[in-house]
């Protein structure tokens, strides 16, 4: 059965990360082949194409769905209601919405004549939509008939930092967009809503309120960006995130609670028997039966509480599982009763491998189980085998208290390696931070914020006081967190060279451990090390980023780099800087020794707020004199060329104009980055402007590819053979137009996009040519990473 169980959860893994995705008449012959294994009884490979098929099935159900495969933007009418609990910003609300039907007549004028009619095969897609400037109140459990604007999932594709596409995937998300206009349906709202809008009021003059509705709901909207960042340096956000940990923290004091009651009233009707006050039962009652089933009862109303969120509803399944297996008293092995769990869980959610919060959560609960189990070991090889051991106090520090240390010890090192492969990077903080975080949460602050939900249920005046409880709680917490976060070295990031080695190391020992002759196993590691062995580059990089309708740029040299533009920023706080710049400036372990900004617009220098919140010491060249001042830089052993335009005037004064040019090299390549010059700037550029200074092997399309720019003189000028065009994919703007791009082809240049590229790096060496290399694109890419070939150059006239 384990060999079945493994096949099925390494059939799923597969089909996660296939190149393609099986079409109808493909999965059709699939099962088919699946249905003649299992007649054939070949059980194993039977399991294989089970856990393949899973995905690609769960994927046409979602491109069946009442929105159905969408593969460019477009503007649809809708019914449904909304699904989750709005994030309210300065300018906009972001919330679930789950389609119930949609229609080609205007439904928000005429919904109350349409009716909405599902196919039989139709399940009801679930979008993500931003409600620009709304000033009506919206709510969870609330029905809109809404006009809205869809794209395909999307989002940005850099060699570090949060994949939002995939986690779209995983939630089972069909498109995002906006809401053009909407009229309501039915103003109805949810239970959870209403508790939520109470615990808010409730808990308003708490410093921590943020992380106690956290704790309680697993809404994080309230948090400051101050306290997140806060959180990752520290390696504690999971505590904050509602997981596996919360859903089995509530099951295991549930159960306790549940296991002493019963055992209590037991322990009571036997001694009233045994005075023949009343006659003795027949049968005697287990008490921890009845505890389980009221244990898990109360997890899954915790389930409930956050909203169904995905993550909590697997962390539920499994304890389903695992708990049917004890109620069943099964002789299964705790390592199959996880393979079990496990398999269940893929098999009503094929999709959560692509969440970073599923590795998180079952390795953790693999590593649990693990522990626990080698906990027990020690402990029979401990105390109960020496009679050293006599005073009572030892006793108990070797029964009960060091097998906590130890579990927790090693929970932290055994998710060492996927922390490594998934973020690349190793919190030092979060080793000593957790160890207080864990026990702190788990024990104490937890169980006070959801008893105290409990009693405000019931309008209980106990509730305020144990929320005062947590409060101080975390407060103490809070210092401590602040104390590790400031260490100096809280990060341990490992480059793109140590990730080779981590992953040769992994590959070297499995193969130690399989069972083949050691004459076959040399080879084979000389062939894994040969693979695996870094290649000694000692040129210079420069990566354009993919920071969707921006620009951020990144030139790198021997562990130093200049960062040119750093992407937008958005009203609720979100900017690119951050989520993008910083995880790959991280990864490459470079030391930022300066920032240049082109010109203000918020695209190009949306990160400026966090840079000087964070990055204080790195000096920022932004304006016409601290460009011109660039020609007398040196950094990084390379040639630094810049002009900005400084006529006066109506169109010189323009931001775009404004954008300081930059050309960087060295003897043998170089690259123009152009920022947001127009036509008018390109035109006193090759006036004023010696032809020796700006001709260059590669060049950034000016402003994104609009019609504004790229004109053919700019570009014979020039004279790249190739160019790259940064922008969103789906952007309002429809850059790059048309005749640009046929401009560029013309002169026989090619032409890189990173709304089709990803990020493009390009790696530059005196001795060889240029090499270009880039996120997307080949076959071999798994079919999530993958965007349509339609969107290489969405145009307009």
């Amino acid at each position: 059965m384990e060999a079945c169980l493994i096949a099925f959860i390494a059939g799923n893994l597969v089909a996660n990360n296939f190149p393609i995705l099986f079409s109808n008449n493909e999965l059709l012959v699939t099962f088919i082949v699946l249905s003649a294994a299992i007649i054939l009884r070949q059980r194993i490979f039977a399991s294989l194409l089970a856990g393949l098929c899973s995905v690609m099935f769960m994927q046409s159900l979602n491109h069946a769905g009442t929105i159905g495969f969408i593969s460019k933007p477009v503007q649809v009418n809708v019914l449904g209601y909304v699904s989750s609990i709005p994030e309210k910003s300065m300018d906009s609300i972001k919330f679930n919405f789950v389609v119930l039907c949609q229609s080609e007549v205007n439904l928000v004028k005429h919904w109350s004549a349409f009716n909405c009619q599902q196919l039989f095969y139709q399940i009801n897609s679930s979008i993500r939509l931003s409600w620009y400037k709304k000033a009506e109140e919206l709510k969870q459990g609330q029905v809109w008939a809404l006009k809205v604007k869809l794209k395909p999932p999307s989002g940005f594709v850099n060699e570090a930092g949060f994949d939002y596409k995939k986690w779209l995937i995983s939630e089972s998300i069909s498109a995002t967009g906006y809401v053009v206009n909407g009229s309501l349906v039915k103003d109805q709202t949810s239970i959870r809503q209403h508790w939520f809008q109470q615990l808010v009021e409730q808990t308003r003059h708490l410093d921590f309120q943020d992380l106690i509705l956290a704790l309680a709901m697993g809404e994080r909207q309230l948090m400051s960006a101050t306290r997140w960042l806060t959180l990752k340096k520290t390696g504690t956000a999971h505590l904050l995130a509602i997981s596996g940990l919360h859903i089995g923290l509530v099951f295991v004091w549930l159960w306790l609670f549940c296991r002493i009651i019963f055992r209590l009233l037991v322990f009571i009707t036997n001694l009233v028997s045994a005075k023949n006050i009343i006659q003795k039962p027949r049968k005697s009652v287990n008490p921890d039966f009845y505890a389980i089933l009221l244990a898990l009862a109360g997890a899954w109303m915790f389930v409930g509480l956050t909203g169904f969120a995905l993550s909590a509803i697997r962390a539920g399944v499994f304890l389903t599982v695992l708990s049917v297996c004890w109620l069943l008293a099964t002789r299964m092995s705790w390592r199959l009763r996880f393979l079990l769990a496990t398999a269940v869980v893929l098999l009503i959610f094929p999709l959560s491998p692509l969440s970073i919060s599923f590795w998180l959560s079952f390795g953790a609960a693999a590593a649990v189980i693990s522990l626990l189990w080698s906990s027990q070991f020690i402990l029979t090889l401990g105390p109960h085998s020496t009679a050293k051991v006599k005073r009572e106090f030892t006793t108990v520090m070797a029964s009960k208290i060091m097998p906590f240390i130890f579990v927790q010890v090693g929970l932290l090192l055994l998710l060492l390696p996927l922390q490594v492969v998934l973020f690349q990077h190793i919190s030092i903080a979060g080793l000593v931070a957790n160890l207080l975080a864990i026990p702190l949460v788990s024990l104490f602050i937890l169980p006070c914020v959801l008893l105290a939900c409990i009693l405000f249920l019931f309008n209980w005046p106990l509730a305020g006081w144990l929320f005062e409880v947590a409060n101080l709680l975390l407060e103490i917490l809070w210092a401590f967190l602040t104390y590790c976060a400031e260490i100096k070295y809280a990060y341990l990031s490992l480059p793109a060279q140590s990730l080779s080695f981590w992953s040769a190391l992994a590959l070297g020992l499995l193969l130690l451990l399989l069972p083949i002759g050691r004459i076959y196993k040399l080879p084979l590691l000389l062939i894994v090390s040969l693979l695996f062995w870094p290649a000694n580059k000692k040129g210079w990089y420069l990566h354009i980023l993919d920071v969707g309708q921006g620009l951020a740029v990144i030139v790198e040299h021997q562990g130093e780099a200049i960062v040119y533009d750093t992407g937008d920023a958005f009203s609720s706080g979100f900017n690119l800087f951050e989520a993008v710049v910083e995880p790959v400036l991280i990864k490459r372990r470079l030391q930022v020794k300066a920032i240049v900004i082109s010109h203000n617009d918020k695209d190009h220098a949306g990160g400026l707020k966090y840079i000087h919140n964070h990055y204080p010491e790195v000096p920022i060249f932004k304006g016409a004199l601290a460009c011109n001042s660039i020609n007398t830089k040196k950094w990084l052993a390379l040639n630094w060329w810049a002009y900005s335009w400084q006529v006066s005037g109506v169109e010189a004064v323009k931001s775009n104009n404004r954008s300081c040019v930059i050309r960087v090299g060295s003897e043998k390549h170089s690259v123009l980055l152009t920022g947001d010059i127009e036509l008018l700037a390109e035109q006193q550029f090759l006036q004023r402007v010696d032809v020796n200074y700006y001709a260059s092997d590669f060049m950034l399309v000016p402003h994104h590819g609009s019609k504004t720019s790229s004109s053919e003189a700019f570009i014979q000028a020039i004279s790249p053979h190739s160019a790259i065009i940064s922008r969103g994919r789906y952007n309002r703007f429809n850059h790059p137009h048309k005749d640009v791009i046929e401009r560029y082809r013309k002169m026989g240049i090619d032409i890189y996009d990173t709304a089709q590229y990803g990020q493009i790096s390009l790696y530059f060496n005196d001795a060889q040519a240029a090499q270009i290399s880039y996120q997307l694109q080949g076959f071999w890419l798994p079919w999530h990473r993958k965007v349509n070939q339609g969107d290489l150059f969405l145009t307009s006239d």
